[in-house]
């Protein structure tokens, strides 16, 4: 399995990690902290099987990456990650 993890903050992004590889030891795990880095990857042909998704990332507005990557690869799997507590934007993502 082959997971992209897209947070600009370290901390977070490192304990996602971890969390990853305690639930997914044979996981291959890959990271970027800004949006123009998660197109880049992805346009490079290595589509993950999964992203981990944080809403607020530098070089996006709201919800545009998200937007972006559904139009783009409506295939592969995401999963927002963020700090909203929101319910509209809950389930808007």
């Amino acid at each position: 399995m082959n997971i992209l993890i897209v947070d600009d903050h370290p901390l977070f992004r490192h304990a996602l990690i971890q969390a990853v590889r305690y639930s997914f030891p044979q996981a291959q795990i890959h990271e970027t902290a800004a949006v123009n880095e998660f197109y880049e990857r992805l346009e490079s042909g290595s589509e993950p099987d999964l992203v981990l998704l944080d809403l607020n990332l530098p070089g996006a507005s709201g919800f545009s990456a998200l937007v972006h990557v559904r139009a783009q690869y409506p295939s592969i799997p995401i999963i927002v990650v963020s700090a909203h507590e929101e319910a509209s934007i809950i389930q808007r993502a």
